[in-house]
């Protein structure tokens, strides 16, 4: 979810109540830290609950649980014009979160509350701020103000300076209970999918389950499938392929191919038949068997170095990248495929 696509009056997820219902009581006793940092996997909704967290933290309404929606402090956040609320996050998907961005934050938390109150800025990713950035928000959470709360929301916090976690209250969030979700993910689903097969689809993922769900994601879904398939069978070149994820949201892409990688391991170590998608796994369980899974696992970390890579401020080659996991997919299947033999 992207900052701006958050809308007040939202309440948390239902896999959330516990986390918030923590939250919200350090904020009644006056405890909830300067700085935090909401990390963990995308796609549960970090970045929702950090916004739920900045809005109750300006809301006038100070024994409601949520944001009133009612008051001026919640009028001029539902048309996102509240003077003392800043949210940062890059340009566009895989940009990086500048110098100047973080300087613009500093000089903003340093002033008076407009409103009187606190004064809040929310950094989405945090791993996409540059060093230099980084660094710099040193200065704010070394010297906070007394009235100001820095949220940063990160979904791959190993990418995030040592010394800006070190500074801030670390939440950590896993893949929440499929029993939890699947009621939820129920009535959105509708008749097009299995909600229990969508949610093993986005790996557990709750937010990712449902975006799978718009436009035609599911089946281009469904297609990086059948292209890995091809590429194992000698059917599609590596170089063709990576050419047809650059005109794709290549950290969309890769997301999938480590997702789908995680549950062909669960497949081949467990035997999970009540997750299983015969048609996404079966092929790959018997062309790799075993055996494969070593090698499996080191390619999920390359896949996650590579988005890591992406997501970052360093501007790698994403065509090279792109061809390199390729390249690595099909060298896998074929020496699977000649020990067989």
């Amino acid at each position: 979810m992207q900052l701006a696509e958050f809308t007040l009056g939202q309440s948390p997820y239902p896999w959330q109540h516990e986390r918030w219902q923590t939250l919200f009581e350090a904020v009644s006793a006056q405890k909830l830290p300067h700085a935090i940092l909401f990390a963990g996997v995308p796609g549960v909704g970090k970045t929702h609950l950090a916004m739920l967290l900045a809005q109750r933290l300006l809301c006038l309404t100070a024994a409601a649980e949520l944001a009133c929606g009612k008051c001026k402090a919640c009028q001029l956040m539902a048309v996102g014009t509240h003077p003392d609320l800043l949210l940062l996050e890059p340009e566009a998907a895989g940009k990086a979160i500048k110098i100047d961005a973080i300087r613009q934050a500093n000089d903003f938390l340093s002033k008076t509350a407009q409103q009187g109150g606190r004064k809040l800025v929310v950094i989405a990713p945090a791993e996409a701020m540059t060093t230099g950035a980084a660094n710099a928000l040193l200065k704010s959470l070394e010297e906070p103000a007394g009235s100001a709360h820095i949220i940063l929301v990160s979904h791959q916090t190993s990418a995030v300076l040592s010394t800006i976690r070190s500074r801030c209250r670390l939440i950590a969030f896993g893949l929440p209970a499929a029993e939890v979700v699947v009621p939820w993910l129920t009535p959105i689903a509708g008749n097009r999918i299995a909600p229990e097969l969508l949610l093993s689809l986005a790996g557990g993922a709750p937010l990712a389950a449902r975006g799978l769900l718009d436009g035609d994601a599911l089946e281009q879904h469904q297609l990086l499938v059948r292209n890995l398939r091809e590429l194992a069978q000698g059917q599609k070149g590596p170089l063709a392929l990576a050419s047809e994820w650059m005109a794709q949201d290549h950290q969309q892409v890769l997301s999938w191919f480590q997702l789908w990688i995680s549950q062909l391991l669960k497949n081949l170590q467990w035997q999970q038949a009540g997750n299983k998608n015969v048609e996404t796994f079966d092929w790959a369980e018997s062309l790799l068997g075993q055996a494969g899974a070593p090698v499996l696992h080191r390619l999920y970390e390359k896949v996650g170095r590579a988005r890591q890579a992406l997501a970052g401020p360093s501007n790698p080659n994403t065509q090279l990248l792109l061809e390199e996991i390729a390249l690595d997919w099909q060298a896998l299947c074929r020496a699977f495929m000649r020990r067989s033999r």
